[in-house]
């Protein structure tokens, strides 16, 4: 289903922006994570999944790009990196609520 690629395509550059990148790159993967994060957790709340839903939500105001979170420390970044993508990984293998 759509919603599988899309966490898996979100996951995927959420690990390599662990990786030292131009800033471009972290633009980007704003704009990616947040669109996906925000389109998932609009699927998730209307299927009654409220707490995937939430988790989500969550994952879209960090990475949101209109108002950024800067937390000025590479090593948390590339925490939350891993988490949302592992997080996402773990989602998009669940079978979808249809």
């Amino acid at each position: 289903m759509v919603i599988q690629k899309l966490l898996i395509f979100a996951a995927i550059i959420l690990l390599i922006a662990t990786l030292p990148l131009p800033n471009e790159f972290y633009t980007l993967l704003r704009i990616v994570v947040f669109g996906v994060a925000a389109y998932s957790s609009y699927y998730y709340f209307q299927k009654e999944a409220s707490q995937t839903g939430l988790l989500l939500a969550l994952i879209a105001v960090i990475w949101n790009p209109l108002i950024p979170i800067y937390l000025y420390d590479k090593f948390i970044w590339i925490l939350l990196d891993i988490g949302a993508a592992i997080y996402m990984l773990a989602l998009s293998r669940k079978k979808v609520i249809e």
